[in-house]
């Protein structure tokens, strides 16, 4: 662990320090350290917007996951998830019955907007409950036909309804 000495207190707020006022100890540190620390980004509970019009897209933290890196766009990510209607009834999941894995292409025309976008918003390990409305979902206006719809669905009813996604971001890479 590094220690520093400092004729100012470090806010947990993310003020500016001067650097002239800092005198390392150890010459490892890295000053991002100070500015940006992994453990409280994000915590269980947190629901964040993950889309520009309000209340589109919202991601709730369901499990805390590890590291600051978060996917982007083109990232190829692998996840597990159990995909239900707002009235709890479930419509599709990962095989194995929400154990098994499925990989998927982060802005994919073939998977729901609203998903990928919520995925973009995680860190491997965490486990979040997506809320997606149904323009975002499968309501998407012009690219319905573009999607790859879950098998013995009703399609009708699926293009109708908002959309919970609970996810747990396994893996990802970049493309």
């Amino acid at each position: 662990m590094t220690i520093l000495r400092t004729s100012m207190e470090v806010n947990p707020l993310r003020q500016k320090v001067n650097r002239a006022q800092i005198k390392l100890l150890d010459d490892e540190f890295d000053p991002d350290e100070l500015l940006d620390p992994g453990e409280v980004c994000d915590k269980i509970g947190d629901i964040r917007d993950c889309f520009h019009d309000q209340g589109k897209v919202i991601k709730e933290i369901l499990e805390v996951g590890s590291g600051t890196e978060k996917p982007k766009m083109g990232y190829l990510c692998r996840i597990r998830f159990i995909a239900y209607y707002f009235d709890k009834e479930i419509f599709e999941t990962s095989p194995d019955d929400g154990a098994g894995t499925v990989e998927l292409y982060l802005g994919d025309v073939k998977y729901i907007e609203g998903l990928w976008r919520g995925i973009c918003e995680m860190r491997i390990g965490e486990r979040a409950k997506i809320k997606i409305k149904k323009k975002f979902a499968f309501g998407r206006p012009g690219e319905v036909d573009k999607l790859i719809f879950p098998q013995k669905c009703n399609r009708e009813k699926l293009t109708s309804k908002s959309v919970i996604y609970q996810v747990e971001l396994v893996a990802m890479v970049a493309r």
